[in-house]
């Protein structure tokens, strides 16, 4: 119930700063409690998680093609474009302009 609340709320917010403490203070438990939880039962982190959620938002802003990748990396809350980018790269194995080519 706890994981799930927190998935919705990440999901929901995948456009603002997230946070772990922020996620755990919204779903009425501990940052620790909330890192304990995720890796019992998804086998990743909390940050991890938020991670991958805002990267495949993403991918669907890039198929959308309404934004560029400085953009993009502003409206998901990323500190520099460059670490939007590696990020990107560390997750798919390719950048984000190799995505955009390959899905245009």
């Amino acid at each position: 119930e706890i994981i799930r609340n927190a998935q919705q709320y990440i999901s929901t917010h995948v456009r603002e700063k997230l946070s772990v403490p922020l996620v755990a203070k919204t779903v009425d438990v501990s940052p620790s409690y909330l890192t304990a939880l995720f890796h019992k039962n998804l086998q990743i982190s909390p940050g991890e998680y938020i991670r991958r959620i805002k990267l495949q938002e993403s991918k669907q802003m890039i198929r959308e093609n309404n934004l560029n990748f400085t953009q993009i990396a502003e409206a998901l809350q990323y500190s520099t474009v460059h670490h939007f980018s590696r990020q990107f790269k560390d997750k798919f194995g390719i950048t984000p302009t190799e995505y955009a080519k390959s899905v245009r």
